[in-house]
């Protein structure tokens, strides 16, 4: 996180720069920062001066976040499904329909040529 202020004129401008390395923005944070610091700099000056206000607080640029973020997968990734039930074992429920989301998903992730067994196992 960066934070810089400049004074000019009769005015306290204040920059927050937030980075993160996951695939989530953080525009929310940097709006608290800068509020948190207008509140506090509003907080210190008010006996100063009666007329003092917050005017404007606003996101001035993006970069990332889920909507750029591209995760390369390699074309020889492999990955599987295991799942693990001891109420199938046991004969409690049929067999778990679960697997089928799984694979779903990884799919939707770019993964290919998966492979999904289902172990039924007393974990007892």
């Amino acid at each position: 996180m960066g934070f810089e202020h400049k004074i000019e004129d009769n005015k306290i401008i204040i920059e927050v720069t937030v980075k993160t390395i996951a695939r989530t923005g953080c525009e929310m944070e940097a709006l608290f920062a800068v509020s948190c610091a207008a509140l506090n700099i509003y907080d210190m000056l008010k006996p100063i001066d009666k007329d003092i206000e917050i005017k404007e607080i606003k996101l001035i640029e993006k970069k990332g976040g889920k909507s750029d973020f591209k995760e390369e997968i390699p074309e020889d990734f492999k990955a599987g499904v295991l799942v693990i039930s001891d109420s199938v074992y046991a004969g409690k429920k049929k067999k778990i329909k679960r697997e089928n989301l799984l694979l779903r998903v990884l799919e939707i992730w770019g993964l290919k040529k998966l492979n999904i067994k289902l172990s039924l196992m007393n974990l007892r």
